[in-house]
């Protein structure tokens, strides 16, 4: 049996991974305010975000049609 046959939370698991990783890259890699006081960041955190919310829509994607096969099956049921 495969760890994860299913597409979307092998994505969501992969998306959300990919956001902590980008995360912790950002704390890691360098962050200053010049002489002319603009800010030099990297382009992780906004990368980082974007991974998350990608895969926490994609947990609720899951979740929703599960929940939505639950209640087909208990109507099926009651048939």
């Amino acid at each position: 049996m495969r760890f994860f046959s299913n597409k979307t939370a092998t994505l969501s698991v992969s998306f959300l991974l990919l956001g902590t990783g980008f995360m912790l890259i950002e704390n890691s890699v360098y962050q200053y305010v010049d002489n002319n006081g603009v800010l030099h960041e990297s382009l992780f955190l906004p990368l980082s975000i974007l991974c998350f919310a990608l895969g926490l829509f994609f947990v609720a994607s899951l979740l929703a049609r599960q929940v939505i096969e639950l209640f087909k099956s208990a109507r099926a049921e009651e048939s």
